[in-house]
């Protein structure tokens, strides 16, 4: 380690005790672990961008990249503005971008966390500075609302010590964007206003000569919530043929059903690609290691020529961890042109080298890909392609009974 070989030895070798300056302990701990072990023993998302910063700093590579992943893993809305902040001051770009998308598209998660009530109030005026979020401003109001009553109420002086804090945050919130009853019964009731500043406010909603107003007056934008699509993974045993529409219980097994989280958030144009694949009945194959899945039943038609011919390759902020899923890159002149896409396989020489976006991830059924794993290994010959023993039957991976669902319906679904 450079750094360290610089502090014990180099000329900034210290004497007697070196000091170890703004770095959390308990990531300095972790890290100490690493270094004996290489295991990020003990991350969790409280302490992981501290660990993420101790790693920069002493120019740990393997752990600093273990930190991003660990954070891509397992990332809430709960955490993710807090993992915003220190991504920002730290130079973690894409883990920033990353942990906007996800408050973005689930911000009334946030505002139901206790770390949205713990924030600081810098961070807090912070947040309201945010152009994407995903509830109405009406209900940005009574969230900061909420944070100025608990950071408050134990004042003796409540009723002035409310309207103090709650002025200095009032001009992050879009009261322009809000409706008249809204504001009515919010912040006029609240007193957070003065009388100029009420009449300025309805002036500009209702006025066509609208005066100036110290609120910004742009409608927020939410970024898309995840999408959830699931599907039968199917071994049919025999000759393949492009009208089985399904087999009996002798020539076919169904492995079990996966679900993939669409990150529409992070990657909306390759998100939207694979939806119309999927909603359009289009033939694509499911490459998991060395097993494709092609789909049963699907439109062999090409795909249609306004297309792109390879598909979109977005800021790339999601690594291609084990059970994500990419599209892979074909060439220009690939044909016929039908989609591939790849499941990253735990074994990296499994996969395809040349992936494309990263868009989804496997938030169920990784067993029951692996179980195909474990079935295909002892009878196929990856040399040739086929089973090693003429007698056995010809093997052919198929995936079906496709089904796309907004997350709200795959969150009922959980509860049942």
């Amino acid at each position: 380690m450079p750094v360290f070989h610089a502090m014990f030895y180099g000329d900034l070798a210290e004497k007697a005790v070196v000091p170890i300056p703004d770095v959390e302990p308990e990531a300095f701990h972790i890290l100490i672990k690493y270094l004996y072990c290489e295991e990020s023993l003990g991350l969790t998302l409280e302490n992981a961008m501290d660990t993420l910063y101790c790693a920069k700093k002493y120019a740990v590579r393997r752990l600093l990249k273990q930190c991003r992943h660990f954070l891509q893993e397992n990332l809430t809305p709960e955490e993710a503005f807090t993992i915003h902040a220190k991504a920002v001051i730290w130079d973690e770009p894409k883990t920033a971008e990353l942990a906007m998308c996800t408050l973005s598209s689930q911000t009334e998660n946030f505002f139901s966390s206790p770390s949205f009530m713990e924030l600081p109030e810098k961070l807090l005026k912070k947040f309201l500075d945010s152009d994407e979020l995903s509830v109405s401003e009406n209900e940005i109001y009574q969230a900061v609302r909420k944070w100025v009553v608990k950071h408050t109420e134990n004042n003796p002086d409540y009723g002035n010590e409310f309207k103090r804090v709650f002025s200095r945050l009032i001009y992050g919130i879009r009261l322009p964007v809000m409706k008249p009853t809204e504001i009515a019964n919010g912040p006029a009731e609240d007193g957070i206003l003065t009388p100029a500043e009420l009449i300025d406010l309805y002036t500009y909603k209702f006025a066509e000569n609208k005066p100036a107003i110290p609120f910004p007056a742009e409608e927020r934008t939410a970024r898309p919530e995840p999408i959830y699509v699931s599907m039968d993974l199917i071994a049919h045993f025999g000759e393949e043929s492009e009208e089985l529409k399904g087999g009996t219980e002798f020539d076919e097994y169904i492995f079990g059903r996966i679900r993939l989280e669409v990150r529409c958030d992070v990657a909306p144009l390759a998100s939207k690609c694979f939806i119309f694949l999927c909603t359009d009945d289009r033939k694509f194959t499911l490459r998991y290691g060395d097993v494709e899945f092609d789909r049963r039943g699907a439109d062999d038609d090409p795909m249609p020529e306004d297309c792109p011919k390879t598909f979109p390759l977005e800021n790339r902020l999601l690594a291609n961890l084990p059970g994500m899923v990419s599209f892979v890159i074909r060439e220009e002149d690939a044909a016929p042109r039908v989609c591939e896409l790849q499941i990253c396989h735990d074994d990296k020489t499994a996969n395809k080298e040349t992936y494309g976006m990263v868009f989804a991830k496997v938030v169920s059924g990784m067993e029951t890909l692996k179980a195909v794993d474990s079935f295909r290994d002892p009878i196929w010959n990856r040399e040739c392609g086929h089973p090693f023993t003429e007698s056995m039957p010809a093997v052919f991976f198929y995936f079906g009974n496709v089904s796309v669902e907004a997350e709200s319906e795959y969150e009922q679904e959980e509860e049942l």
